[in-house]
């Protein structure tokens, strides 16, 4: 049976595009078909979506940092997406990974976590780049995030931050054998090699000792 034209439109969704201006709470409640989105000025920005790499990469390092803290008990590991709110700055970010120690727990609501993250993890895609180095370089420094680590899959190429007692962010050098050692998630390493050439993941615990 033909199905006419007034018939799809009654029953066919328009596609949805995010407001002008909208509360930070209105945000978390906006469903989006497009990827990820996050709040700038109280405005909804639609971030690219990640390619393949992203994915591998970010899925590989949670897979590691859930398989440590399993072990450890030192805090609370999120994969985007999940935001992070910001407010002296007006931002809803989300962190493609973020942590959180064990005695700030109690920043996590619901949906979002109420102030910045001790770590937050960001691996580049196409289209994130600027962002990535600029702006959210000056907001996680400015709101506090004690570590930033962003990560390039294109260029294979990362760079690791530490907030300092200046309230800058100072590089952190690797060590011996391209070995990246975290600071706030104590006792966490990892080969950086292994994020362009991920190994077998139960091989890497064993190695970072956690089976």
């Amino acid at each position: 049976m033909a199905v006419t034209l007034e018939e799809i439109t009654e029953f066919t969704t328009p596609p949805k595009s995010a407001p002008t201006k909208v509360t930070f709470e209105e945000y978390l409640e906006w469903d989006s078909e497009s990827g990820y989105v996050e709040w700038v000025d109280g405005e909804i920005v639609i971030m690219p979506n990640p390619s393949l790499k992203h994915q591998e990469i970010t899925s590989f390092l949670t897979f590691l940092l859930n398989g440590y803290n399993a072990r450890h008990d030192l805090g609370k590991i999120v994969q985007a997406p999940f935001a992070m709110k910001l407010e002296a700055l007006n931002r809803g970010r989300e962190p493609d990974i973020l942590f959180v120690l064990k005695e700030r727990e109690s920043l996590f609501e619901k949906n979002y976590l109420a102030g910045a993250a001790d770590v937050a993890v960001e691996v580049v895609s196409p289209g994130t780049g600027r962002t990535d180095r600029g702006d959210k370089y000056f907001e996680y420094e400015v709101s506090g995030v004690k570590e930033y680590w962003l990560l390039d899959p294109e260029r294979q190429h990362a760079e690791f931050y530490q907030l300092g007692d200046d309230k800058l962010y100072h590089t952190m050098n690797l060590q011996e054998d391209n070995i990246f050692r975290s600071t706030m998630i104590r006792g966490f390493w990892f080969r950086v090699e292994w994020l362009w050439n991920k190994p077998n993941e139960l091989d890497a615990l064993r190695e970072l000792g956690v089976i």
